[in-house]
């Protein structure tokens, strides 16, 4: 996911995630921006950081894409 996204009932779901997601939950393996929303967890976090409350955010790494050859 690239940009924003918004989605209040189901959440937001991503594998990487550059931009700001806003969602009652908000899951991704990879964040590079911000995340807002009641429950987000983002696995390239730091241990104690990967699951908050209210707000989520990453900025110190940079992205792993896949390669689209």
């Amino acid at each position: 996911m690239k940009g924003v996204s918004v989605s209040l009932i189901y959440g937001n779901i991503n594998d990487v995630q550059l931009g700001v997601s806003v969602g009652a939950y908000n899951i991704t393996e990879q964040l590079h921006g911000f995340q807002f929303g009641l429950i987000n967890y983002a696995h390239n976090n730091r241990k104690i950081f990967r699951l908050t409350p209210f707000f989520n955010f990453n900025l110190r790494n940079k992205p792993k894409l896949p390669r689209s050859d």
